[in-house]
């Protein structure tokens, strides 16, 4: 994504991804890969729980890699 505002703001704000059909988590994943924050709902709850975990993990092992 690039930022092609010509409105003179130099800043950007995260977006948000709303996913209203996580599965998995692949899009929260890649969300917060983007550093942007994400919403994700899922009726099924394994699906709810894989991603729950999923995303989990990811958070944790990017927090492993910047404290070292």
């Amino acid at each position: 994504w690039d930022f092609n505002c010509d409105c003179g703001q130099k800043e950007t704000t995260n977006q948000i991804i709303l996913d209203p059909f996580s599965g998995s988590g692949t899009t929260g994943s890649t969300a917060l890969s983007l550093n942007c924050n994400y919403i994700g709902i899922e009726l099924n709850s394994e699906y709810a729980e894989e991603s729950r975990k999923r995303l989990k993990e990811e958070i944790l092992q990017e927090k492993d890699i910047f404290n070292n």
